[in-house]
């Protein structure tokens, strides 16, 4: 049996991290995805850096990513956790070794404040050796030692851990991206004095990042997290982190974590760098009443230590795999010394790894498709910007067809950091250009254009001093419009479809013919066709309000506002309100012209009675516009409230709420069994109820047919009742409120899951 204070010491631990999401073994060692974790830049970013760890942290996250260091690197952090509630050390260190691979080595302190003497450390080293030649897959592995106990208790603790990492870096659409795994704490476990055995919390970790740009990094880390105790559970978790860096001098970071119960914790973070050092401080936040968490680190590059050891041949050799850069052409086309396109390209250079100050001299170098260099630069001083206007060597312009451009960069010592490449296109003569019209089908509502033609030009973008047209014609011969300029070529143009004398473009077949004409006579043109049709009128109609409160004044009556096209030519039209479930009729409103712009229900049948409460209805607009020609609208869905007794004097009892997949109606098989609780209970303890069965729906699913879902909803819930639950029909009342009356922000997918709802609720009548 364990002593008491070591007891009451695991209560303490448990009852700090469960508030943040965590799930941790008895010892309360490592908290996985709370404040807890090493380092100020991950934790700014909520953690997630599984795919990203790129600095001497890596031997926490993923320490694959050790093999991104170049230099021996050396970094400690400090937090202040929960309010002050913990206090944690972090040291650590790490260098880049011979063939590519890296090692690093960790320590870590956690202390509760309010008893000092209580302390958990963690002693680890780690290494990275890459599985492919370029090194963009990389293998990591760390062991570590743990211990520590209570000592006014005589009671500690010790044991050994185990964590392997991969990581995976590649481009797909001139992006860059980096995948990561970390499996940490395999069969991680520790034994107490008294010869209890734990396990630490096993956690498998997926991440990604998404290199946007040379300052910009948005990550995604999914992880599943198992307690490995005899009663076991598995928690899992969401990290999102994004990063920016300004002259790579200040970033800026946040993270957002989420877990399998719906907690959340969110991160800031910001640093600066200077001279090799690195300052990082993060802020998290719990939802639970833990109060705000710290933690700050300061890491320094230390490069001497590098060159001693390495081997001799391997300073050049690491200092180009820390070099990571692209090079970009601005345009990728372009013409020497012409006037109808661009005549120069510029490229420009984005180093994403590496320090720009050890770059000594540069050359680019433009080769041809047969490998014949053609031009070439040189230059002594860093510069992100290169011109090239096309010329070769004797200075001639460069026939047309795709060159290669390739920049190496230099250090002081003449030895080669890093190199990039793009190709570029010399194109004198005009370009094939292609036309596209949209729609191709433009259709005649009421003798008017439904919408604007859209004409967009295709691979015109870098035309300059050019003469271009643009003409419509029905037939080649008969001309309706004509679109003219000089210059620039537009990249689109819209036309309403009215001519010349205000009236609309008839009905029929029509070719769209662009030209472009250069000062050097050349010409190109390109062809589209498209038709006009005359379609029958459109019916739009909305209600309000929607859910009727029978007996209000207000709310009590359903005004339709239809919308009409064309209103021309209307002889008379008809409102039908219909039940839902069975279609059976209930009221038709008729009038003759064009259809008011506000219509009124007062709620009653042809009969002059007023509808039921909790009934479903279909509201149908119904145009004639003479001989056969009658159009029907969509059909409106409203319903009617089951009122309001529970806020009377009758006992209203909340039994249950079940809850729904997005855009489903669909029971899930984990609420059956609450129902199911819920009915025995009426039928045991209630005589004289009523149910009100409520359903609702968030505000993104069934877009203007939330109404219909959550009614559905509702309808699902009272016929399980009834056919599996044997609750009798006259017993229950269902209604749909849709996305009204929401029980948590809409901001959040936890918040919207909580929000597709049914609510049972039992009226207890005195």
């Amino acid at each position: 049996m364990m002593p008491k204070r070591i007891a009451v010491f695991i209560v303490l631990l448990v009852s700090l991290c469960a508030g943040s999401g965590a799930r941790l073994a008895l010892a309360g060692l490592y908290e996985k995805g709370g404040a807890n974790g090493m380092g100020a830049r991950a934790m700014g970013m909520a953690g997630a850096y599984t795919a990203l760890a790129e600095d001497e942290t890596a031997v926490w996250w993923n320490p694959a990513g050790l093999g991104a260091i170049d230099t021996l690197r050396v970094g400690t952090s400090l937090g202040s956790l929960y309010d002050g509630q913990l206090r944690t050390v972090n040291l650590s260190a790490a260098m880049p070794m011979t063939a590519g691979s890296a090692a690093g080595i960790h320590w870590t302190h956690d202390a509760y404040v309010q008893s000092a003497a209580i302390h958990t450390d963690a002693l680890g080293v780690a290494g990275s050796i890459p599985l492919v030649p370029d090194q963009t897959f990389r293998l990591g592995a760390g062991v570590k030692v743990l211990f520590g106990g209570i000592p006014d208790a005589a009671a500690g603790f010790s044991g050994v851990g185990l964590d392997i990492g991969l990581q995976y870096k590649f481009q797909l659409f001139d992006q860059r991206f980096s995948l990561g795994f970390m499996a940490q704490d395999l069969d991680t476990r520790i034994t107490w004095d008294s010869g209890l055995v734990e396990q630490i919390p096993q956690s498998l970790t997926l991440g990604s990042a998404w290199q946007i740009d040379s300052q910009s990094v948005a990550l995604l880390d999914m992880a599943m997290i198992h307690s490995g105790q005899e009663e076991a559970q598995q928690v899992r978790v969401l990290r999102l982190g994004i990063e920016r860096w300004f002259r790579e001098i200040i970033g800026l970071r946040a993270g957002l974590m989420l877990d399998s119960g719906y907690a959340s914790t969110f991160s800031f973070g910001a640093g600066f760098k200077a001279a090799g050092a690195d300052v990082q401080y993060a802020l998290l936040g719990q939802v639970a009443a833990l109060g705000l968490s710290h933690r700050l680190t300061i890491s320094y590059n230390i490069p001497p230590l590098l060159a001693k050891a390495e081997a001799p041949s391997a300073p050049a050799e690491k200092a180009a795999e820390a070099f990571h850069m692209e090079l970009i052409a601005l345009p990728e086309v372009f013409s020497p010394q012409s006037e109808s396109l661009t005549d120069s390209v510029v490229f420009h250079l984005n180093i994403l790894t590496g320090d720009w100050t050890l770059v000594g001299s540069w050359r680019l170098r433009i080769e041809n498709t047969s490998g014949e260099v053609v031009r070439d630069f040189n230059g002594a001083q860093y510069t992100s910007q290169f011109e090239w206007d096309g010329l070769n060597r004797e200075g001639a312009v460069c026939q047309d067809g795709t060159y290669r451009a390739t920049l190496v960069l230099f250090d002081t010592q003449g030895k080669s950091l890093g190199e990039a490449g793009v190709s570029v296109l010399i194109r004198t003569e005009l370009p094939g250009i292609d036309l596209r019209v949209s729609p191709r089908r433009l259709l005649l509502i009421g003798g008017r254009p439904q919408r604007s033609l859209h004409f967009r030009f295709i691979n015109t973008a870098h035309l300059t001093n050019v003469t271009w047209s643009l003409e419509v014609s029905a037939g080649r011969e008969k001309v309706v419009k004509t679109f003219a300029g000089e210059g620039a070529v537009p990249a689109d143009l819209r036309w309403d479809g009215i001519l010349a004398d205000g009236k609309p473009v008839s009905p029929g077949s029509y070719e769209a013919l662009l030209g472009i004409t250069d000062i050097m006579n050349q010409r190109k043109s390109a062809v589209q066709t498209f038709t006009v049709s005359l379609v029958e009128p459109t019916i739009k109609m909305a209600v309000e309000p929607r859910l009727l409160q029978l007996g209000d004044k207000k709310l009590g009556q359903a005004v339709f506002l239809p919308t009409v096209l064309p209103e021309e030519g209307v002889q008379s039209w008809s409102l039908e309100i219909r039940h839902a479930q069975n279609q059976q009729a209930v009221r038709t409103l008729p009038g003759t012209g064009q259809p008011p712009a506000r219509i009124t229900w007062d709620a009653k049948d042809q009969n002059g009675r007023l509808v039921k409460k909790g009934e479903f209805f279909h509201a149908q607009l119904q145009l004639d516009y003479g001989g056969r020609n009658i159009v029907k609208g969509p059909a409106v869905a409203l319903a009617t409230d089951i009122g309001t007794a529970e806020a009377g004097r009758a006992l209203a009892l909340h039994l249950t709420m079940v809850t729904f997949s997005p855009g489903s109606a669909t029971i899930q098989v984990d609420d059956f069994k609450r129902l199911k609780q819920a009915a025995e209970a009426v039928n045991k303890y209630a005589k004289r109820y009523q149910l009100h069965i409520k359903g609702y729906t968030d505000n993104r699913e069934a877009k203007d047919n939330e109404l219909e879902l959550s009614w559905e909803r509702a309808a699902k819930v009272k016929e399980y009742l009834n056919y599996s639950c044997n609750l009798p029909n006259d017993k229950m009342e269902t209604v749909g409120y849709g996305s009204r009356l929401p029980l948590a922000p809409e901001t959040s997918p936890a918040g919207r899951a909580k929000n597709r709802r049914v609510e049972v609720v039992l009226i207890i009548q005195k």
